[in-house]
């Protein structure tokens, strides 16, 4: 196993980025994304994946914002490990007459517009090309992309060495293993092919972004990590949109959440590195972590106030809150 953290780069969701809409959509609006319609907007999201003109000028101004990131550096001494060109955060797709008439892949199959991989399959098609041609140039660059939306399912051909995928299960039930088909049937589909497709997969768990409340799920996690090093390329890379113990306007409850889901958080990170371990014997290592006096005093404190006559609570805390709020506190820590 590896620990460590990725060199990512690049704009999330952002694959239409490099095609610069403010300098290239007079020129070359078909580079863009077609309404239904007909008509095409430098804003609309995504682009026409069957523009293949566009990659000389796309992959141009990624060398650049490259060369922008890493001044003075050899194209040989750049590694980064992700650079993310992600699909837009909707199923919005080019419309145009050659994006909706069947497509023939690299490999010669042919996939009608009603197959489920049909979109997929154009949008892996750009970045494979444009993996090749970025390679040329900076051989440690590898391109990202999350497996998203109209990119959730692999396409019927092989990606290049230098593609990395990041499988986004958004609508997992996380309270479930994967691998309860009742709950999360399509999931475990899209996990179990992209686990036998490629082995630069990776994953990016949301966590119900744990902002509202917390989420006691380690052990569905722990199922799924069980699960997936059983598979022949078994996912070594995780992420997750989990807030942290910090002040966030996307999160706004961030900072009292953390205080109950960091012990979740913990375990999960552990469950990430070896889903073989026990939780109940890691649980009992936040035992041995030291706690202050004055950490026990607060607690008190704290119990004490929730006891006051105040319109705000109905029923103080027990004395049983000091023990889950101590144990929070190592947790936390």
């Amino acid at each position: 196993a590896e620990i460590g953290l990725a060199q990512r780069d690049g704009f999330g969701h952002g694959v239409k980025h490099f095609a610069d809409g403010k300098a290239n959509f007079a020129a070359h609006p078909d580079w863009f994304t077609a309404a239904k319609d007909g008509t095409r907007s430098a804003k609309n999201p995504n682009l026409c994946f069957l523009a293949y003109d566009m990659i000389p000028t796309y992959v141009s101004n990624m060398v650049a914002e490259i060369r922008a990131a890493y001044p003075g550096r050899k194209p040989g001494q750049v590694k980064i490990d992700y650079f993310n060109l992600s699909c837009a955060d909707n199923w919005t797709c080019c419309e145009c007459p050659r994006c909706t008439a069947p497509f023939t892949c690299e490999n010669g199959k042919v996939l009608k517009n009603d197959d489920e991989a049909f979109r997929s399959a154009q949008c892996y098609t750009f970045l494979n090309k444009v993996a090749r041609e970025i390679r040329k140039e900076y051989p440690n660059v590898a391109v990202g992309t999350y497996a998203y939306e109209f990119t959730l399912l692999p396409p019927p051909f092989p990606l290049e060495k230098n593609v990395i995928i990041e499988y986004c299960p958004y609508g997992l039930n996380e309270k479930a293993p994967v691998t309860d088909d009742d709950s999360n049937a399509f999931w475990h589909r899209c996990w179990d092919q992209w686990g036998t497709f490629s082995p630069n997969t990776w994953c990016r768990y949301y966590l119900g972004w744990a902002n509202e409340f917390p989420r006691q799920i380690e052990d569905a996690i722990k199922s799924n990590g069980v699960y997936n090093l059983k598979l022949k390329y078994p996912i070594k890379h995780w992420s997750a949109e989990h807030p942290v113990d910090a002040e966030s306007k996307v999160c706004p409850n961030a900072v009292s959440t953390w205080d109950s889901s960091a012990i979740s958080a913990w375990l999960i990170s552990r469950m990430w590195w070896d889903p073989t371990q026990d939780i109940e014997a890691l649980r009992e290592t936040l035992k041995e972590v030291y706690c202050d006096e004055k950490v026990g005093d607060y607690i008190l404190d704290i119990v004490f106030k929730t006891r006051e006559t105040n319109e705000m609570i109905q029923n103080g805390a027990s004395p049983r809150a000091t023990l889950a709020m101590n144990l929070a506190a190592r947790g936390n820590a």
